[in-house]
Parts: C-alpha cells; sequence; structure tokens
C-alpha cells in the first residue's frame, strides 16, 4: 500500500516532470506528496557571506532556501488544482544522504533523472542511482 511518496526536486525539467508523475498516482491511490529540495553547503561561501545570527540556510550562497520557497510556490500553483496533500521542505546535504534519510518516513520515491551517459556519467555521477542503490523503499525513475 503507498500512503506516503517523496519526490526529491532540484526544479529542473526532468525533477518537475517527476512531481507531474508523482501527483498523478498520489491521486490515483490517494496518497500524500511530499516534495523535498536538498541545498548542498558551501561552507566557505556560506561563512563568508552570512550575516551574523543567520540559520545555516539563510546563510548558504545566493539566498536558496528563499529561491526554493519562491519555487515551491509556482510548484504548488500547479498542482493546487488538484485535490492533494503536499508537503514541501528543504533540506541541506549532500543530495543522496538527505533523500534517502527522508525517505524512511515514505513508501516510495519518485524522481526524475537526467539520463546522463558515458562520460558525463562518469564525471557527475548520478544521484538517483545512488539513491536506488541505498534507499529502504522502492524508487520510481522518470525521464523527461
Amino acid at each position: 500500500m503507498i500512503n506516503s511518496i517523496l519526490v526529491p526536486v532540484d526544479f529542473s525539467a526532468c525533477s518537475l516532470a517527476a512531481v507531474r508523475y508523482a501527483a498523478r498516482l498520489c491521486g490515483e491511490v490517494d496518497a500524500k506528496l511530499t516534495l523535498l529540495h536538498v541545498i548542498e553547503p558551501h561552507h566557505v561561501i556560506a561563512e563568508m557571506a552570512a550575516p551574523e545570527g543567520a540559520t545555516e540556510l539563510e546563510a548558504l550562497g545566493c539566498h536558496a532556501h528563499g529561491d526554493a520557497n519562491a519555487a515551491f510556490k509556482e510548484v504548488a500553483a500547479e498542482l493546487g488544482k488538484l485535490e492533494l496533500e503536499v508537503h514541501a521542505g528543504c533540506s541541506t546535504g549532500h543530495p543522496r544522504d538527505a533523500i534517502v534519510e527522508a525517505a524512511a518516513k515514505c513508501d516510495l520515491i519518485v524522481m526524475g533523472t537526467h539520463g546522463r551517459s558515458g562520460l558525463r556519467h562518469v564525471i557527475m555521477g548520478s544521484v538517483a542511482e545512488q539513491v536506488i542503490r541505498r534507499a529502504s523503499c522502492p524508487v520510481l525513475v522518470v525521464r523527461q
């Protein structure tokens, strides 16, 4: 039984395709949709740019947390037409680790893939592949 679906989003076209796919699936099985954006910390930049008293998320370069909230609002507007229970949040750390940790509370992960192959795949790696290897629940990978 699928009660909760996690969708990691980086707001690329392929991750938004995964959101749309997961939203349709949630509608069919009456599941809760959780969107997760992971911000990789850049400690040196954050320490130099952080105003005194800023939280770790606020200290990240380019105000990444605020940018993610604005992007989530756009996604929420698109999903608002559907009658779904949607939760969205941000996390910091390596995407693979944050996704696997968040997936402990979910029944399924639906995530997009950029579909890199060859040398680009060797150099860049694949977060989707790493999540598939480590997640405790099934992972559905959606190509754009």
